[in-house]
């Protein structure tokens, strides 16, 4: 099992190609999971159109 860092800063998991901030994964790392490209492809979310919607989020966030 793979511990998640919590530091303020990207770090490297040794255990794979993924870059965690604050100890979350980067989004574009979980568009890659398998597990998340299923469950998207089982609820018709296409990854384009998910991408459009976060960073339209991430704008109007940074704008308030």
């Amino acid at each position: 099992m793979v511990e998640i860092p919590r530091h303020n800063y990207v770090v490297r998991d040794t255990a794979s190609s993924g870059s965690y901030w604050h100890g979350e994964p980067r989004f574009e790392d979980l568009l890659r999971d398998p597990v998340m490209q299923l469950v998207m492809r089982r609820d018709q979310v296409h990854e384009d159109e998910l991408t459009r919607l976060i960073q339209g989020v991430r704008q109007t966030l940074r704008q308030t």
